[in-house]
């Protein structure tokens, strides 16, 4: 038989992961390209 409280403490920390990549704030910037100097990234 299946625990209850498994589940519920299982199912439960995914949505608080979930959330927590849900909210970042850094999702919603891309990181700075290089510039023409030659660094890394630059296009």
């Amino acid at each position: 038989m299946v625990n209850i409280a498994t589940l519920i403490l299982t199912h439960g920390l995914m949505v608080v992961m979930v959330w927590r990549l849900v909210f970042r704030d850094d999702l919603d910037s891309d990181p700075p390209t290089g510039g023409e100097d030659g660094e890394p990234g630059g296009a």
